[in-house]
């Protein structure tokens, strides 16, 4: 899968499907198949272009939809539920499970879960926008995973659609998501599935060289009982940096996988892992 960027002018072959210019407002302009191309070449051209308007990205029944404003992402969206405002609060430990299910049962009608959660006082309004900006960053990154799909690209204006200044701009983006591509790839070979056991190695229980935070803090979690599933739910850093961090562990020799877990199930961990289930 070719992964650099940007795309060269005459770059045509396999991707696209569909390319048309000069179309009235909202009209599809640009569609083709993810695979043959990465989603890094489509960011690209559409920031080296400054389009603005909506990539939706479908794989299966699962659909997510990155909106641009002059070249730049503003907002995004994902019908996975996975994928929700709430769930990502909770996967880094900024709400609890009781605060994200009380807030959800309270949400009105027109009414947006993040704005219920500062209402209840869940949150604060920095909080709750810290949350949606990488929120938003969390979905373009799970898409960077995806190696076949279908994208299209209508282009119009954004009126009456949420945005938001993100935190990074579409370059960081695209740099960052390829980086994770590899660090995932680093993961699944270290890590046979979700439902492997972890445990510490005697290098692991008499560790004195410093460590970052996120690694310190897997490590101490570490007791030979719980999953790597379990951990990256816990350790409240995000799923994606818990397993990171895990899998530095595993290259230091801190921690080895146990002999009594289950075999490797590869598919399954990139399905829950890169948000597509």
């Amino acid at each position: 899968m070719r992964r650099g960027f940007p795309a060269p002018p005459d770059y045509k072959i396999g991707i696209i499907t569909s390319v048309q210019k000069g179309t009235r407002l909202g009209t599809k302009i640009l569609s083709g198949i993810l695979g043959p191309v990465s989603l890094a070449d489509i960011f690209s051209l559409l920031n080296l272009s400054k389009k603005t308007g909506a990539l939706k990205c479908r794989r299966g029944k699962i659909e997510k939809t990155i909106y641009w404003e002059e070249g730049e992402v503003v907002f995004a969206r994902s019908n996975l539920r996975e994928d929700s405002l709430g769930n990502f609060l909770l996967d880094r430990g900024t709400i609890t499970q009781e605060q994200k299910e009380e807030s959800f049962r309270k949400i009105g009608s027109g009414e947006r879960h993040g704005k219920v959660l500062v209402r209840l006082g869940y949150l604060t309004p920095e909080q709750l926008l810290w949350g949606v900006r990488h929120h938003v960053q969390e979905i373009l990154y799970t898409l960077f995973l995806w190696e076949e799909g279908l994208f299209e690209f209508e282009e119009g204006s954004l009126k009456n659609r949420e945005k938001v200044t993100l935190s990074s701009s579409t370059t960081r983006i695209v740099m960052d998501g390829i980086r994770r591509l590899d660090e995932w790839n680093r993961i699944q070979e270290l890590i046979p599935n979700m439902n492997a056991v972890p445990q510490k190695t005697a290098k692991g229980s008499a560790v004195k060289e410093k460590m970052g935070p996120e690694v310190t803090k897997l490590l101490k979690m570490v007791d030979g009982k719980t999953t790597f599933h379990s951990l990256k739910q816990r350790a409240g850093i995000g799923s994606f940096a818990a397993l990171v961090a895990l899998q530095q562990l595993l290259t230091a020799g801190h921690i080895r996988i146990s002999a009594k877990s289950p075999s490797a199930n590869q598919e399954e961990i990139v399905f829950k892992v890169a948000g597509n289930r």
